[in-house]
């Protein structure tokens, strides 16, 4: 917005004696000039109105962070359950292979062969037949102390003997099984071996 120019004749300038003694003729111009009023330049912004959020707003912002929080506690309480039943079948199998271990270490075994007494050479592990544990434990929290236990079941057979290189051979199988409850859950992992007499 531009404000008005005022038209200033020399008729309508009245030149006071001081300035015209002093300026002479170029005092009309230098009144002209001081007569003029400057250019005012007004700037308008365009303001917007200030408003908060709406009811509507606030509930759908807030159904969208619980949700959020829903997925993500949902999430982390699906990994950690994952992670403890990995470490659970962790240690069945570490129960598992430490009787295998000892089904195919422990010495002498000789089926075919007696003793003094009349017996056949075969550690009681290799006994054929079933043999049960309880309280195998499988894994202990160590921030709890939670022991998870189970039970290990042994079946130990004789397979029908191998011809090899004109020998018979006799071939034990043995079968480790080891079955534990894990938050109201059962589980059960299974692992065989074959043992053949010591030479």
């Amino acid at each position: 917005m531009r404000g008005r120019r005022r038209l200033v004749t020399f008729a309508q300038v009245r030149c006071p004696a001081a300035i015209y003694g002093k300026y002479g003729n170029d005092a009309l111009v230098y009144l002209l000039l001081i007569q003029q009023p400057p250019i005012m330049r007004i700037r308008s912004f365009n303001r917007v109105p200030h408003r908060g959020f709406t009811l509507v707003e606030v509930v759908v912002a807030m159904a969208m962070v619980g949700i959020g929080i829903a997925t993500v506690v949902t999430a982390l309480t699906t990994l950690n359950s994952t992670a403890s039943i990995n470490r659970n079948y962790t240690g069945a199998l570490s129960a598992g292979t430490f009787q295998i271990d000892k089904l195919l270490s422990d010495a002498p075994f000789k089926p075919t062969t007696q003793d003094t007494n009349g017996n056949y050479i075969i550690p009681p592990v290799l006994t054929v037949g079933t043999t049960t544990a309880n309280n195998i434990p499988v894994y202990q929290d160590p921030a709890t102390g939670t022991v998870v236990s189970g039970t290990r079941t042994t079946q130990v057979t004789a397979l029908p003997a191998v011809n090899f290189i004109g020998s018979s051979i006799t071939i034990y199988q043995a079968t480790v099984t080891i079955n534990y409850n894990y938050r109201n859950r059962a589980y059960s992992y299974s692992m065989s071996t074959l043992r053949t007499p010591d030479q």
